[in-house]
């Protein structure tokens, strides 16, 4: 297994990861209520992150592309 490549943009590791996993779902802060990013993961309450690259590297981390 590799590690995630965390120099890339932000943006571009999220379109990476959701193209590997489409059952979650990622929210930017300017689409909640909440102004921060949110993660709705199958048969579990939204996550709230107050940083986007805190949000992806726990999400790569849980859910390594193997």
């Amino acid at each position: 297994m590799t590690a995630p490549k965390t120099d890339l943009p932000l943006q571009e590791r999220i379109d990476r990861f959701l193209y590997r996993r489409h059952e979650i779902r990622i929210a930017a802060p300017w689409a909640t209520q909440s102004g921060k990013w949110e993660v709705s993961e199958p048969d579990s309450a939204a996550v709230a992150y107050d940083n986007g690259f805190v949000m992806i590297s726990d999400l790569e981390k849980r859910y390594p592309s193997g």
